[in-house]
């Protein structure tokens, strides 16, 4: 599910497309359609469902995660592939990107609809945790069982009571007992009968308790850290009881659209492959268009929205031929029957819809998929053949394995049938998006150990020497959500003339404090290099978070001047980076082929690494250099 849009909105105006889906600035649509002939030059179909970059199919279970489906599973995850494969044609791309990495960073902390240009702005800077590192769990909460057997908990004891116990008349005792989740469908805990009842996915959210009991699986801390949080941070624990035991420790129980990924390695891994840029086709017109200049809006004649929609059309067709998944949304209320000899299913009319939009993937065209849209017995070659093949996020028990047909029809203001089917019709797809993604080539990357009562309120900012790093804006939200965990930036561009030794990096935790109440603890700060190897860092172990001030901004600087040749980054060159800088050389001698010895260096060795191994500073490593670190040991 997206942003909502009304349902006259949805049939009359350009204002924006259904899924609130926009270009970023200066992003031009780089297909055009200027001319027929371009439509003759590309082939009569295409299908990017058959290539080895794409995923398979995806099921989004109960959460409205359509748009970071589509973004992330689909899109992100067939773009970073061929990227790989580009720059390295054996790299291993069994691999697919999880919505739930996406999903919490991008809702505002709600379980509500999202806009596809959040998806890509987080792509862009912090790209993508694969569905290994981190799995996605579609389940809004699993529900407690009829009876609420564990309802209500006794403060002292950890002795749960039901439901029906704790509503009784005569139960006078309720100041003692707390009741584990304000919403009755999540479960802290459930019995054996119920887990014996879930799906198996359901099951991989619960680990067993020691009185046969299962809990829903989350962040462990101490007793003595729940003590130092505040009053409002503790709601979002509860207390670890085993056999009507607490254990002393407290379990932090995340919805699972509020839970922030928080894996360190998982994060940084993650900056390696991210988007470049992302595009927008143009918009099919419906009845009504803003002119610049002009006040209010202005009529579109049919010939005008006809011409738009076939633009769109051959826009998305010209993506689709250069290997470009598309992205769109809209209206998902359509009416289907089966394509002309064949038993797939095509959507011939898309009518409104008052509970939103729907985000999904276009993968493919034919412009030989015939349909009686009409239903008048015949096949109109000017308005009944011709689709696009999409992929939805609802299982492969959907409609065609997965897939659909869209007929080309569809994205018409009214049929070029002549026959009006409904008074409810909608353009189908009034745009798509479709992105650009690559390898990157990172040589240092801050990060920053923050705790803080809501994430959306934290930005990080670098610089050095003057230049501010462009990084990632605020992100937008509707209740804070509480994160403990890495922040990581690629700071490579800050590597004035692709040097990154012998500066000093700034580094600024900034605090919006949008709501008047956010706090956040910076525990530590560092450099690392591509491999994760800590360059610098500082360490603020005499603070905890009572200490943090409401509000209050966090800025210090980490200064990275090492001698060349320090290959473990202590400072000192000796003989521990000797043997290292003896292993780049006799890589560089040994091994004839050019792509096996980039390889086993890449393999080995970090870009920084390289940078200090470049003794002279001339760009080049060579004997020369090996001979200047040589003296510079023995002296």
């Amino acid at each position: 599910m997206i942003k909502k849009i009304s349902a006259i909105a949805a049939a009359l105006t350009l204002t924006a497309s259904a899924a609130g889906m926009v270009p970023f600035a200066g992003e031009t649509n780089v297909f055009t359609a200027s001319a027929a002939d371009e439509i003759n030059s590309l082939p009569p179909r295409v299908d990017l469902s058959t290539s080895e970059y794409f995923p398979g199919i995806f099921d989004q279970g109960r959460l409205g995660s359509c748009a970071s489906s589509s973004t992330t599973f689909y899109q992100f995850t067939y773009e970073a592939r061929k990227a790989l494969r580009e720059k390295y044609p054996d790299a291993d791309i069994d691999f697919v990107y999880s919505p739930a990495f996406t999903y919490p960073q991008i809702n505002g902390g709600v379980h509500s609809g999202t806009d596809e240009n959040n998806a890509y702005e987080l792509f862009k800077y912090n790209g993508a945790v694969t569905l290994k590192d981190f799995p996605y769990d579609g389940n809004y909460g699993v529900e407690k069982d009829d009876n609420q057997t564990y309802y209500a908990r006794n403060i002292s004891t950890g002795k749960y009571i039901s439901r029906k116990d704790y509503d009784a008349p005569e139960f006078n005792d309720r100041d003692s007992y707390i009741i584990d989740s304000s919403e009755d469908h999540y479960a802290n805990y459930v019995s054996s009968e119920v887990y014996n009842k879930l799906s198996d996915n359901d099951k991989k959210q619960l680990e067993p308790t020691e009185d046969g009991r299962y809990r829903r699986i989350g962040e462990y801390i101490s007793e003595n850290q729940y003590n130092a949080l505040s009053e409002n941070d503790k709601k979002y624990y509860i207390r670890v009881i085993d056999g009507n035991k607490f254990q002393g420790k407290y379990l932090r129980f995340v919805r699972v659209f509020r839970a922030i990924p928080r894996d360190e390695q998982a994060l940084f891994d993650a900056l390696k492959i991210r988007l470049v840029n992302s595009y927008s086709t143009s918009h099919a017109l419906g009845f009504i268009k803003k002119v610049d200049g002009v006040k209010g809006p202005v009529l579109v004649s049919k010939e005008e929205a006809d011409a738009s929609a076939e633009k769109v059309i051959l826009e998305m067709k010209q993506a689709l031929n250069q290997g470009k998944i598309l992205v769109t949304g809209g209206s998902f209320n359509y009416d289907t029957k089966k394509t002309y000899a064949s038993n797939d299913l095509a959507a011939y009319e898309c009518r409104t819809q008052s509970s939103g939009s729907h985000s999904y993937t276009v993968v493919g065209y034919d412009d030989t998929i015939k349909c009686d849209i009409n239903g008048d017995g015949f096949i109109n070659p000017n308005s009944e053949i011709g689709a696009f093949k999409i992929v939805n996020s609802w299982g492969d028990d959907w409609k065609n394995n997965g897939f659909l047909w869209v007929m080309y029809d569809t994205i018409y203001r009214e049929s070029r049938t002549g026959t009006k089917l409904s008074d409810e019709r909608t353009i189908s797809m009034r745009n798509a998006n479709y992105i650009d993604v690559a390898v990157k080539d990172i040589k240092l990357v801050s990060e920053a150990q923050v705790m803080t009562n809501n994430y959306f309120d934290v930005k990080v900012d670098n610089s050095c020497d003057g230049q501010l790093l462009d990084n990632a804006g605020y992100k937008n939200f509707s209740a804070p959500v509480i994160y403990s965990g890495p922040i990581f930036t690629d700071i490579t561009g800050l590597c004035s003339d692709d040097r990154g030794n012998g500066r000093e990096y700034d580094i600024t935790v900034n605090n919006r404090n949008a709501m008047g109440d956010t706090k956040v603890l910076v525990k530590s700060i560092c450099i690392k290099d591509d491999k994760g190897n800590v360059v610098a860092s500082k360490e603020y172990a005499d603070k905890a978070y009572s200490d943090a001030v409401i509000g209050e901004d966090f800025n210090d600087s980490l200064s990275v001047d090492l001698p060349k040749g320090d290959m473990n980054y202590d400072g000192v060159l000796d003989q521990n980076d000797w043997d290292k800088v003896s292993e780049y050389f006799r890589i560089k001698m040994s091994i004839a082929d050019s792509k096996e010895k980039e390889k086993e260096v890449r393999e080995k060795f970090s870009f920084f690494q390289e940078e200090l191994l470049d003794a002279n500073d001339d760009d080049v490593i060579n004997p020369e250099d090996y001979y200047i670190l040589e003296a510079s040991l023995n002296a």
